[in-house]
């Protein structure tokens, strides 16, 4: 037996797990509201846990490979916007955070996807953005565990975190892409 690929086939369920979890929050938020805290508040630190978790597991199967970080990156935009767009529906986030998450997302999808074409393989994972990605999970959660109007002061420290890691990105792997 090939255990490689049961060690690939394990990792990358758990970042299918991170999927599936978001998906049943953004169902059970959308249709519920935020009546079942415990259960939201819950399955959003699955989300986080796993994200931390699936990267971890597989450098240390020694099993990282160019589809683990493209599907562990396009999970995480999902979920940065999912997050960033449940919370302008329940009126907790301006709808200008909003569209900067998803336009500093784009630009993220865009350099990678050069970046692949360009050097055939995926940008390493960056400090900046792994703190950003924290931000947002940590400012999500008085939303998740029924706070209501919590300030939109509250997410100018992620929103200026995301910005700053999209910059990073582009400075470590160049901005020559938007000149051509």
């Amino acid at each position: 037996m090939n255990f490689r690929f049961a060690k690939t086939v394990f990792v990358s369920s758990v970042t299918i797990m991170r999927l599936v979890l978001m998906v049943i929050l953004i169902i059970d938020v959308h249709y519920l509201g935020r009546t079942h805290v415990y259960w939201q508040t819950g399955l959003w630190i699955g989300v986080i846990l796993s994200d931390l978790i699936d990267g971890t597991l597989a450098r240390w199967l020694k099993v990282d490979s160019t589809f683990g970080a493209l599907l562990d990156a396009s999970v995480d935009k999902f979920v940065m916007v999912s997050t960033a767009l449940l919370l302008w529906v329940h009126r907790d986030l301006p709808l200008w955070i909003m569209l900067f998450v998803l336009l500093v997302v784009c630009v993220a999808i865009y350099q990678a996807t050069m970046f692949k074409r360009e050097r055939g393989d995926m940008p390493q994972t960056r400090l900046s953005g792994k703190v950003a990605t924290a931000a947002w999970a940590l400012f999500a959660i008085p939303f998740f565990a029924g706070a209501s109007q919590f300030g939109t002061r509250s997410f100018f420290l992620p929103a200026f975190l995301t910005f700053f890691a999209a910059f990073d990105y582009g400075k470590e792997y160049g901005w020559r892409w938007w000149t051509r």
